[in-house]
């Protein structure tokens, strides 16, 4: 099993969800997370993307098990870069 299919179950069963109310919330079937999760199936990368909102961490820790540090100080440091270049 990919590391994928393991954080993305991790995830879900973390927060109670079964399959289906995951599916709901992500506008898939399913049976598309279902082999998500087998690793039969691959996910596009809006749909990586649509995770990481849902479940609020990193692609980096779906794809590769980190989590996010410092979010907070990262997103001021963003604003001050963005605020600086604009």
């Amino acid at each position: 099993m990919h590391i994928l299919q393991i954080f993305i179950q991790y995830l879900r069963q973390e927060r109670g969800l079964t399959q289906e109310s995951l599916a709901d919330g992500l506008g898939v079937t399913a049976g598309h997370l279902n082999k998500i999760e087998k690793g039969t199936k691959g996910t596009s990368m809006d749909l990586l993307i649509d995770m990481t909102e849902y479940f609020d961490v990193s692609s980096d820790y779906i794809l590769f098990g980190k989590r996010k540090e410092n979010r907070q100080m990262f997103t001021e440091i963003d604003k001050r870069v963005c605020k600086e270049f604009a």
